[in-house]
């Protein structure tokens, strides 16, 4: 089962994110928030900018598979994290072997 991330919260619908979104209020650097409404796999906000004029924006949403509060989404997979603590071992590595062969010499 996967949700929808927001805010380091994993909701479970769209219609969850909207709702939070929405009781919100006011949104900074955009306004006062008029409707929000989920579709797909994203929310579209109509606000009230500061000049009185209604705006609306589209907010896609990454997808999380564990609900609730989840903040170690950094969109890395088990492949990429694996790979690149391999690179480091393999620095770490060569620099040991560096100074032990500074040390014989």
């Amino acid at each position: 089962m996967s949700g929808y991330l927001y805010k380091s919260f994993c909701y479970e619908t769209v219609e969850q994110v909207a709702a939070s979104l929405h009781s919100s209020f006011f949104l900074e650097g955009f306004g006062v928030i008029q409707s929000v409404s989920g579709f797909g796999s994203g929310v579209t906000v109509n606000y009230l900018n500061s000049n009185g004029n209604l705006q609306s924006f589209v907010y896609p949403l990454a997808t999380c598979e564990k609900l609730g509060f989840d903040n170690s989404f950094t969109g890395l997979t088990v492949d990429d994290s694996i790979q690149i603590s391999s690179a480091v071992v393999g620095v770490l590595i060569a620099a040991w072997c560096i100074k032990i062969l500074r040390r014989v010499f």
